[in-house]
């Protein structure tokens, strides 16, 4: 009898560690899945864009960077965005890509907020 429990409970903890790191696992990627799906907004200048891609140039100085965006049907574009003119991109992390949700002219976003 003893060594039936024994068996049991051993029997048990081998299935029990399984499904707790499942559980965990499981908790973690609900976690990471909404953290990428958040907003950012920056501003920049425009480098390049075509069709598919935006890239901008932000910040000043030695904090100077280019920042790549993907763009598709879905994107919302506000003014006339050419290489030069000053843009706000709103964007979310999307797998290893930054996709951009709108993308707004300085003019088009001041105009916006006046109304």
């Amino acid at each position: 009898m003893q060594k039936m429990r024994t068996a049991a409970i051993v029997l048990v903890s081998i299935l029990a560690v399984p499904v707790a790191g499942f559980a965990a696992a499981a908790t973690d990627s609900k976690t990471k899945s909404t953290s990428s799906s958040a907003s950012h907004t920056t501003e920049g200048v425009v480098k390049s864009i075509d069709s598919s891609n935006l890239i901008i140039e932000h910040g000043s100085g030695k904090k100077r960077k280019e920042m790549t965006f993907a763009l598709d049907t879905t994107t919302r574009r506000e003014g006339d965005i050419n290489v030069g003119s000053t843009v706000e991109v709103r964007y979310h992390g999307n797998a290893s890509k930054l996709m951009a949700l709108d993308v707004k002219t300085k003019t088009a976003a001041k105009k916006t907020a006046a109304h």
